[in-house]
């Protein structure tokens, strides 16, 4: 019951973004200025999280630990979603609502990760989920293996680590795996006797 509550959160959420590109894009052309359309917009969403999140913090007893994420955390995730609200505001009126979604779907397939399990999505993620930024974790990668003298060698290409949680397998469990702008790979489970 559970999974398809979070299905049904996760769908009702598309349907906003849905419904948002349009609102904004009306807002914009009523103020006559695209970006000031999308700061208001971020202003507002920003309000209602703020009272989400003193609601939540009082009513569980939480402590926010502002020391503990990277500073550069404090504003790529807001520079990003400026980007998307803006370019969202741009575009709507231009190329639609629909096209517009196809589009950001199609953008996030070409940068990010996508499991499936027996059919089913399983995981996503994206590069700078891995170790606070994927730079941290290439550098890390680049330093042991020149330890151990091993180069990196021109053509190579490198994930920079996990980009999705483990996912636990079974006899007879299939898993496909796409990385945007690399490609796919599937494999399959058998038993202990070869027999799936």
């Amino acid at each position: 019951m559970a999974g398809a509550l979070w299905s049904l959160l996760g769908v009702l959420a598309g349907a906003f973004i849905a419904i948002q590109a349009p609102i904004n894009a009306q807002l914009a052309r009523g103020l006559g200025v695209p970006v000031a359309a999308a700061a208001i917009s971020f202003l507002s969403g920003a309000i209602v999280l703020g009272v989400i999140t003193f609601l939540t913090t009082r009513t569980q007893g939480l402590d926010i630990d502002w020391k503990a994420p990277a500073p550069w955390l404090f504003v790529a995730g807001g520079a990003l979603g400026a980007v998307y609200v803006t370019s969202s505001v741009l575009l709507t009126p231009r190329i639609g609502a629909a096209a517009l979604m196809a589009f950001l779907v199609a953008g996030q397939l070409l940068a990010g990760m996508l499991v499936e399990k027996n059919g089913e999505l399983a995981a996503t993620g994206v590069g700078a989920a891995v170790q606070g930024s994927p730079l941290n974790s290439v550098a890390w990668l680049a330093n042991t293996l020149g330890r151990l003298g091993i180069p990196f060698l021109a053509g190579e290409v490198i994930l920079s680590g996990s980009l999705g949680p483990l996912i636990p397998v079974a006899a007879g469990d299939r898993l496909d795996m796409r990385i945007g702008g690399i490609g796919s790979c599937s494999i399959s489970f058998a038993g202990a006797n070869g027999h799936a």
